[in-house]
């Protein structure tokens, strides 16, 4: 569910030992200094001294950024102030899409916001198609089956497709699933709002509109897609899958969570035992012929990170569960507030609100790393 984008450096390393975690084996990892050159004209400014990692600890690593190795979005305020460089017109026209996008996503939630569900399920798959595209000469289209897709295409079901009778229930699956992990997802994959990269506002508006699309719906569109009474005390129905916390908590969290954990099995099947170059010659601290990104891999690029140490504790053989059994606990502590979001707007309200400015503070953070590199003034003059 993450964004990614292309580097492309060219790099020199020098092979160091390092010490390998507790039943691993110690061994030769490239690592220190490498010189780095994106593609094209790079002003002296840009040179990088140091690089990360990508592989875990106890085995053999390459650098993150070399040329074909790097996945897809990981764009850098570098890498935003180069292409905008280079084609300033495309940074541009990109800029205006995203802002008059923003404009009229916060429009229609305030004055119509049915439109603004038509809207997204309409604007969402051609963001998805688009971005598979890029994904797939980039070999990171198994990004494409993370849990963030999966949600949206549920939500888009949900829709158009799916009939009144079943709606009112299926709705408090969505709310779950987006208010929990996938708003949360904004933090967790360090979301920005940065107009300049399509790349970047793609992977926001997955994540963030489907809670704006809930917001609407839950508060404003109860009658016409079959949504529960706005307050508990209003269910008159004694069948109602709202009529109390019980059934609000089974309803929502329990088969909010069960959602969860079938796309999780999913993935398991597909990504971690199907395609084996994808992660099992990495988790191996082998090379896999064919180099493929996923979520798996990206986050446990770092060999010191937290995840990459929980994930493989117990050694390569397990890490694939460790995974999992990480996404589930992430999924169970983000899907127990949404109760709260479901039965009070103003707190639904601030929550949205508090995303929102996480992912701006975000992108201004962004934005002052480019102008910090010294050459923004004359980029976007």
């Amino acid at each position: 569910q993450s964004t990614w984008g292309e580097i492309g450096m060219e790099q020199t390393a020098q092979e160091t030992p390092f010490e390998a975690l507790p039943g691993e084996t110690s061994t030769t990892t490239p690592r220190g200094e490498a010189s780095a050159t994106p593609r094209g004209s790079k002003p002296e400014a840009f040179e990088v001294k140091s690089l990360e990692w990508d592989n875990p600890p106890g085995g053999t690593m390459k650098p993150l950024s070399d040329e074909a190795g790097q996945p897809l979005g990981a764009e850098t305020p570098r890498d935003v102030l180069q292409q905008v460089t280079n084609n300033k017109i495309m940074g541009q026209i990109s800029f205006v899409i995203g802002v008059v996008t923003t404009h009229i996503i916060v429009f229609l939630l305030t004055l119509s916001p049915l439109s603004l569900t038509y809207f997204y399920s309409a604007k969402t798959p051609l963001m998805v198609l688009i971005r598979f595209v890029i994904y797939y000469r980039d070999k990171s289209h198994y990004f494409l089956l993370d849990f963030c897709y999966f949600a949206n295409a549920l939500f888009c079901l949900y829709i158009w497709v799916l009939p009144n009778d079943v709606r009112e229930r299926v709705f408090l699956v969505i709310f779950a699933v987006v208010n929990g992990p996938l708003c949360w997802a904004v933090l967790t994959f360090h979301n920005s709002l940065v107009f300049h990269s399509v790349d970047k506002m793609t992977s926001l508006a997955i994540h963030l509109t489907p809670g704006l699309a809930t917001y609407s719906i839950r508060w404003s569109l109860q009658d016409h897609f079959h949504v529960c009474e706005r307050s508990l005390s209003e269910a008159k129905d004694p069948d109602s899958p709202c009529g109390t916390q019980g059934d609000l908590f089974v309803n929502m969290v329990l088969y909010g969570l069960v959602a969860y954990a079938a796309h999780q099995f999913m993935y398991f099947l597909v990504v971690q035992l199907g395609c084996m170059s994808c992660n099992d010659a990495f988790a191996g601290r082998t090379e896999p012929k064919v180099k493929y990104w996923t979520s798996f891999r990206y986050l446990t690029r770092h060999r010191n990170s937290a995840v990459t140490r929980f994930v493989f504790a117990f050694g390569s053989k397990f890490a694939p569960v460790a995974y999992g059994f990480l996404n589930i606990s992430f999924a169970i502590l983000t899907i127990l507030p949404t109760m709260l979001f479901y039965q009070h707007q103003w707190i639904h309200f601030a929550f949205l609100v508090f995303i929102s400015l996480i992912c701006t503070w975000n992108g201004a953070s962004f934005y002052f790393a480019v102008f910090a590199e010294g050459r923004g003034t004359e980029v976007f003059s």
